[in-house]
């Protein structure tokens, strides 16, 4: 079965289509409507989407050249964006800089090189900055850092886009080299991957989303493992997955029950584990995890975490989940839900762990991608001078 997405303007627009190249072939897996949220509203208007799944060979002849066509006129529009992006915020910050008097002050200020000359023009821009920074929920010391090199500028000849263009590179350099699940399959047998992290944060629901898109857009031989027996609706809702993707999953209650289900799925080339969530607060169970991954010396770990979760709880999380696992990456899911774009950053500068995935819906496949330092450099920067 093949996964095939349909966008347009209207839902019975979209229908049509459909119906016009796959007939009664077709299975409507999701209907969504693409508002656009803070990760993707640089992008594209406001569209249906609509999901199915087919038995039937969709001709390439006429699609190939429609998707390229759009990938093409895409790709101009986003390039248009970026220009236009970088000259509204300059020509914002240069008002706001004719307004000084009427700028907002920052206390947040407090590295010296940016005490002195406090009047001056450069200094003025990048309180401004700053800012914006803070109100994006990042950290005071992470954003001090996304400002280095701005005090290098030249006050006579110094123009905001310079210092927007500094700081735009230094986020891109912060995100720096994303870990991901890799394409290539082990010759000596299935490549393990490991979910954990702490409850209601979206697991399962990322775990499913990944599944989708190695099943049926890249079109790996995967299995499934949940060892999430502490909610039944987490197994129910792999389960569900599981049989429309028809990828094997197994249910597993104790470690030794998981290494026999590794062995059943030895001729897998990957075998992704869905764990318990596990409260940062509970070390007994913790601990119980820990024992489960030390099991398996050979493996991929990636820590699920909310960006709707307060940082400094975030801090609690990982400093607990950093006992259980030295070396992981981080997933980060729900960012349509937080008006603040800061924690990816913020988790980027303080457990120096690579980043993977950041997810924004509940759609599977689609809400789902990798983090992109120029993309999030955008939305981090994309409403500099609305304040």
């Amino acid at each position: 079965m093949k996964i095939q997405k349909f966008n347009g303007k209207t839902e019975t627009e979209v229908m049509n289509r459909i119906k016009e190249e796959l007939g009664d072939h077709a299975v409507v897996l999701n209907v969504k409507n693409i508002k656009g949220n803070w990760f993707t509203r640089l992008f594209k208007n406001d569209q249906v989407e609509i999901t199915v799944a087919t038995d039937k060979e969709i001709p390439t002849d006429s699609v190939d050249i429609k998707e390229t066509d759009q990938g093409i006129d895409e790709l101009k529009e986003q390039m248009l964006n970026m220009e236009r992006l970088l000259a509204s915020t300059a020509d914002k910050m240069e008002n706001l800089y004719e307004k000084s008097n009427e700028a907002q002050t920052v206390n947040y200020i407090s590295a010296s090189n940016m005490e002195k000359d406090s009047e001056s023009k450069r200094t003025t821009f990048q309180k401004l900055i700053l800012n914006h920074l803070v109100k994006q929920e990042v950290e005071e010391e992470a954003a001090m850092e996304l400002l280095k090199g701005t005090e290098l500028l030249d006050e006579d000849d110094l123009d905001i886009k310079d210092i927007i263009r500094i700081v735009y590179n230094n986020i891109c350099q912060s995100i720096g080299d994303v870990k991901v699940i890799d394409d290539c399959v082990n010759k000596e047998g299935p490549k393990l991957v490991f979910f954990i992290g702490p409850t209601g944060v979206g697991k399962t629901t990322s775990i499913a989303k990944l599944t989708a898109d190695f099943s049926l857009k890249k079109e790996k031989d995967i299995a499934l493992i949940t060892a999430d027996t502490y909610r039944i609706a987490a197994i129910d809702q792999l389960r569900t997955y599981s049989e429309i993707l028809s990828v094997p999953l197994e249910v597993v209650y104790t470690p030794e029950e998981l290494r026999a289900g590794l062995e059943l799925f030895d001729d897998k080339e990957y075998i992704f584990v869905d764990t318990a969530g596990r409260s940062h607060k509970n070390d007994e169970h913790l601990g119980e995890l820990r024992d489960m991954l030390d099991m398996f010396p050979d493996k991929e770990v990636y820590l699920v975490v909310s960006a709707t979760t307060k940082f400094s709880d975030l801090k609690s999380i990982i400093k607990k989940y950093s006992q259980l696992c030295d070396k992981y990456s981080i997933i980060v899911t729900k960012t349509d839900e937080t008006a603040s774009a800061g924690t990816i950053i913020n988790l980027r500068h303080y457990t120096n762990k690579p980043l993977s995935y950041v997810s924004f819906g509940q759609n599977v496949p689609d809400d789902i991608e990798v983090v992109e330092g120029a993309k999030y450099a955008k939305i981090l920067l994309g409403s500099l001078g609305d304040e």
